[in-house]
């Protein structure tokens, strides 16, 4: 039930934001000039700025609290309900005030948190990675057995439709070279559609792999899976509900987990240097 609340909150508070600083903007141009109806555009504005940014800017992450946009939402939600008292006083504008402060917390620290990962028993650094069957962009199916004989990094995304996983990704191509002078293939894999992850893949070049985790077969075998995990309405596009939490897995040359990322936030991931600094380390120590 948490998840689908997750998911229908994800798509529903951008949305929200839009809309409420459109008719306080509105407002505030088409009437007498009221510092309630500013601290409203300013709130809902920066809430509404972040979720059109992470379309265009290309961040793999951003700061736990994303200050840059927490700072206007608060400054603006403090302005907004203070001259609720010392200006005619309208329940809709204390309304407005409160869910896009309350859904912009909502959003730092549930919406966008996982929890219990560490709890993964699967995943713990010396285990061997399970065989698993992904398939490739043409639905041939490729096991991770193939990979053995070199270093993998094994990076689960969640689908093209998500901006963080999309930049993680060109994230890690801007490393090729690093990663080919260290002999290693990236498995980039994710659940949704094949033609999707054609796409994405597309002229890429280097020992770079992008696959599908049919029906989350492989995330459910890694505890890795994540239901509902899809905001709602992005269904539409041709993506399935359910998704991968984002996960990042490097093993050695016999199928070995030397290295994890778990991260119990989607909009922190590790930086592609560190997965070299890994590798290197490893060598450095056999």
């Amino acid at each position: 039930m948490s998840s689908l609340l997750k998911s229908v909150f994800t798509a529903a508070y951008p949305v929200f934001c839009l809309v409420v600083f459109s008719y306080m903007l509105s407002d505030l141009l088409g009437s007498e000039f009221s510092w309630n109806h500013l601290g409203i555009v300013i709130s809902s504005g920066a809430g509404m700025l972040y979720f059109v940014l992470l379309f265009l800017l290309n961040k793999t992450s951003t700061d736990k609290f994303i200050q840059l946009y927490s700072w206007p939402i608060i400054l603006g939600t403090a302005l907004a309900i203070t001259a609720l008292f010392i200006e005619e006083f309208e329940l809709i504008h204390l309304i407005f005030t409160l869910c896009v402060a309350l859904g912009w917390l909502a959003y730092l620290f549930w919406s966008s948190a996982f929890y219990d990962r560490d709890e993964n028993k699967i995943l713990q650094i010396g285990n061997e990675l399970p065989n698993l069957i992904f398939e490739s962009e043409k639905k041939e199916k490729v096991s991770s057995s193939s990979f053995h004989g070199k270093f993998a990094i094994y990076i689960f995304y969640r689908g093209n439709w998500c901006p963080f996983c999309t930049a993680q990704v060109e994230e890690v191509i801007k490393e090729q070279k690093e990663l080919e002078k260290r002999g290693v293939s990236t498995i980039f894999v994710s659940p949704q559609p094949h033609k999707y992850t054609s796409k994405l893949g597309r002229n890429r070049g280097g020992d770079f792999h992008f696959l599908v985790d049919v029906k989350n077969k492989v995330s459910r075998q890694l505890e890795i899976f994540c239901k509902n995990g899809l905001p709602a309405s992005f269904q539409v596009f041709g993506f399935d509900s359910d998704t991968v939490l984002p996960t990042v897995i490097i093993t050695n040359a016999i199928g070995k987990i030397i290295y994890t990322d778990q991260t119990e936030n989607y909009r922190i991931r590790p930086e592609p240097a560190d997965f070299v600094k890994v590798i290197d380390k490893y060598n450095s120590e056999k």
